[in-house]
């Protein structure tokens, strides 16, 4: 009775890690808190984008009792943030006040040293003393020191006070947000606590609306024969919550596939005509329905409560500035309202149920192990224990028969990593917002060794494309992704890369290289052979000559075509071919040479095609 009683404190729970998947995101909230006895923390309010049975919350050095989490109206008040909001800012209305005090004083002060002046008293009986101007520098030096010593005195407060007024700004806002009618709904997770010393609060959950996309940066170096390889995500969320300089992890796993495993049984042949053994498989029994929810009723104490705890709020939020304060402009982020405080004792698991669209999230994801840190156990809950845990107790790891895992856009992470689970961590903290578009978070950036060369078609087009081979010298598996090419600082287009392994060629275009020029010239000579079934026999002589401008030697890769015989009356004949390598079923013909400086190379094959008279050719 007495925990029940025990007003909840609200804490700062700030975002320190998030994974992002190709849908979603395990978000990792940490705090530290004194513990003195039983206390209740009330952590931040959580979305309505998050999956409530994904909900996991370790105490490291005190031990977690109960774990409480609430579904928050749009129209409910938040008891806890309201408090510490309210602290804050008697806190710092507080501290104003102090300050303008001294300011007046320290005004005082200055009046009555600028009133300090010598004075001679009129005496008409008497004649005027002879002024002495030995000790006068003393006196107006004096002066002047506590003068600029006041003064600096009243600058420094001054700034006191604009800093404390642009802390308060945002706390101000904050309090109108939350006392006003601008407020969200979520879900409130509130731990109660028993230990002495720090308690290390660790809460996970996944959150969805959430993704990433891989893309690459490679800028081709070539005095240095090299390609520097940069690879980023752009990441995106509309979860309904900021993430602030959190350690970023960019992840191509889809959690929640946990499938049931096959299992053998009892094989019994019997005698029947024609059989032929095939085992079957059969899965697992599927685990039973949770009973149906009850219906959630606050206590009616919470809500005279939140209404004078509204009021004063609102008070403390619009109340005249501080005298001697600087009033800055109104600005501010905006804060998330929570509820009143409710226990789920009253609520089974069952009330805490995930929306639809994020039901199978995470069903399979385990409750960690108990650990020990500081001498005290550590206790991990899962969401909505409404009492502490028991050993023994059975968890169900497989998801529910009827689903289905979602399937996968084919630009995804997931799909571009071609079934591999590839983690890939930020160079430094990031911050994403909710809703305001993609940022590009940088993972890695490589320099790898290349060769350049240029390909030429010319069968296909006279131009002459320069591109780079290269070979992956890293220990990662990349996944699929748009590159933008650029050579030296010059961009040169963009390009599709696949799923490059460790140790894998691959061929990037860079462009085309006007300077280079290809000919392709045909000779035709035709025959007729045969005594009495005349054939026609058509020999072809192809030559290609490429022109290299450049003062020095350029490699060339040179690739064309042999026709394949598609039809019985057709023969085909290769004659010559020297130099290239063939390919057989296709009829590729690939030439790897060098052309000299300011030279040119000459290269050639001769086939025959053989067909009967009058036999009409096609392709």
């Amino acid at each position: 009775m007495l925990i029940a009683l025990l007003a909840a404190l609200a804490v700062e729970a700030a975002v320190s890690q998030v994974t992002l998947y190709s849908d979603r995101a395990r978000v990792v909230r940490t705090a530290d808190l004194p513990v003195d006895g039983t206390a209740r923390a009330e952590l931040p309010l959580l979305p309505e984008s998050v999956d409530t049975s994904s909900i996991r919350l370790e105490a490291r050095g005190v031990a977690l009792q109960k774990l409480d989490i609430a579904h928050v109206e749009p129209d409910e008040f938040p008891l806890g943030e309201a408090r510490t909001l309210l602290g804050q800012l008697e806190k710092i209305d507080d501290q104003l006040a102090l300050l303008a005090d001294q300011q007046s004083e320290l005004a005082q002060h200055l009046a009555a040293i600028r009133t300090i002046a010598p004075q001679v008293k009129d005496q008409p009986l008497r004649p005027l003393p002879k002024l002495t101007p030995r000790g006068w520098a003393e006196a107006l030096g004096f002066a002047q020191d506590e003068e600029q010593a006041v003064k600096a005195r009243l600058r420094e407060t001054a700034q006191k006070a604009d800093d404390l007024m642009r802390e308060r700004q945002p706390l101000a806002q904050k309090a109108v947000l939350i006392g006003g009618a601008a407020r969200r709904s979520g879900w409130r997770v509130t731990a109660t606590l028993q230990g002495q010393g720090t308690a290390h609060l660790i809460l996970t959950y996944l959150a969805a609306q959430a993704r990433w996309a891989p893309g690459y940066d490679l800028q081709l170096l070539p005095d240095q024969k090299t390609v520097k390889v940069s690879f980023s995500g752009a990441a995106s969320q509309e979860t309904g919550e900021d993430w602030e300089q959190a350690a970023m992890t960019l992840s191509t796993a889809i959690p929640a596939t946990v499938r049931a495993l096959p299992e053998l049984y009892t094989w019994k042949i019997g005698e029947q005509e024609r059989f032929i053994p095939t085992p079957f498989r059969a899965d697992r029994r599927p685990p039973p329905r949770p009973p149906p929810p009850l219906p959630r009723s606050p206590p009616p104490r919470l809500q005279s409560e939140s209404s004078a705890l509204r009021q004063q709020l609102l008070s403390r939020a619009q109340q005249s500035q501080p005298a001697g304060a600087k009033k800055e402009s109104e600005s501010g982020d905006e804060a998330a309202a929570e509820g009143p405080e409710e226990s789920l004792e009253a609520a089974p698991r069952a009330a805490l149920a995930a929306p639809p669209t994020m039901a199978p999230m995470m069903k399979s994801m385990p409750s960690p192990s108990p650990q020990h840190s500081r001498g005290q156990p550590m206790v991990a809950a899962s969401a909505g224990a409404a009492r502490p845990l028991s050993l023994g107790a059975e968890v169900g790891l497989a998801p529910p028969p009827s689903w289905r895992p979602p399937p996968l856009p084919p630009d995804s992470p997931a799909a571009l990593a071609g079934g591999f689970d590839l983690e890939f961590s930020s160079l430094r903290r990031e911050t994403v917002k909710s809703g305001k578009g993609a940022r590009r978070v940088l993972l890695f950036t490589e320099t790898w060794p290349v060769t350049t060369e240029r390909l030429i078609y010319p069968a296909l087009s006279p131009d002459v494309y320069l591109v780079a081979r290269l070979k992956n010298p890293s220990q990662r598996t990349l996944p699929g992704g748009q590159a933008a090419l650029s050579v030296g600082a010059d961009p040169s287009g963009t390009a599709t890369l696949m799923l490059v392994a460790p140790g894998q060629e691959l061929t990037l275009p860079l462009g085309l290289d006007p300077a280079v020029r290809s000919f392709r010239n045909i000779a035709q000579e035709k025959r007729e052979t045969g005594l009495f079934t005349k054939d026609d026999v058509t020999r072809y002589a192809v030559t290609i000559e490429v022109a290299n401008p450049y003062a020095v030697p350029i490699p060339l890769r040179i690739v064309d075509q042999l026709p394949l015989q598609g039809d019985k009356n057709l023969e085909v004949e290769v004659i010559s071919a020297e130099g290239a390598e063939r390919e057989e079923g296709t009829g590729k013909l690939t030439w790897r040479l060098t052309a000299p400086a300011s030279g040119k190379v000459k290269l050639g094959f001769v086939y025959q095609l053989k067909s009967p008279r009058g036999f009409r050719v096609h392709q």
